[in-house]
């Protein structure tokens, strides 16, 4: 019988160092988040997702605080074992840094251990970070601004971009981003900006 403890962002920091990977997943219930609970798994992400896969909507951009909220509490109920990372809707954090820390302090509250904001915003990481939060930066494919890069498309494809990513997330990681997530970015690019980066 093993006893499992609590991940914390220092777990996924040593598997970092430790070149260990950190195994994370979804979760957007109650139900599920206990079955997560009694695995080996890291951490879970509540994504914005939650509106097309448990709510039928079809533009991401609809989903709302609220509804982020209940389902972390959910969450969260489920799971004790996993670090928590909350994805901030669509303008929950765009128009301004007082918001988007007010709207972090939400997530905590509901139970999150981090947030996760899409896109390169490094001021709005850093007010949230200074704040006392934790910060999951996402770049590469962003769904909310899926329309600006064309739609769901496979990112960071030529020299340039590639040197434009690395840009970006040794700049996020500056401002105190904590962990990043890249989406649909080559597996060889992947490695090019983990190398570059101290954080996971």
């Amino acid at each position: 019988f093993n006893i499992v403890m609590k991940r914390t962002i220092l777990n996924l920091f040593k598997n970092k160092i430790n070149n260990v990977r950190s195994v994370g997943i979804t979760s957007y219930d109650y139900p599920t988040s206990r079955i997560i609970n009694n695995c080996n798994i890291d951490f879970i992400i509540v994504g914005d997702t939650v509106g097309s896969t448990v709510h039928g909507i079809k533009n991401l951009n609809e989903v709302s605080m609220d509804m982020m909220l209940t389902h972390f509490r959910a969450v969260k109920k489920g799971s004790q074992n996993q670090f928590l990372v909350g994805d901030m809707p669509y303008m929950s954090y765009q128009p301004s840094n007082e918001l988007a820390i007010e709207n972090a302090g939400k997530f905590i509250q509901a139970g999150m251990d981090a947030i996760k904001l899409e896109g390169y915003f490094p001021d709005r990481i850093k007010s949230i970070v200074d704040s006392g939060t934790i910060v999951m930066s996402h770049l590469g494919l962003t769904p909310q601004t899926q329309a600006k890069l064309g739609g769901y498309r496979i990112q960071a494809k030529t020299e340039e971009e590639v040197e434009k990513l690395v840009t970006q997330a040794r700049d996020i990681e500056s401002n105190g981003a904590s962990l990043l997530l890249l989406e649909a970015v080559p597996k060889e690019v992947s490695k090019i900006v983990g190398n570059e980066l101290k954080i996971p």
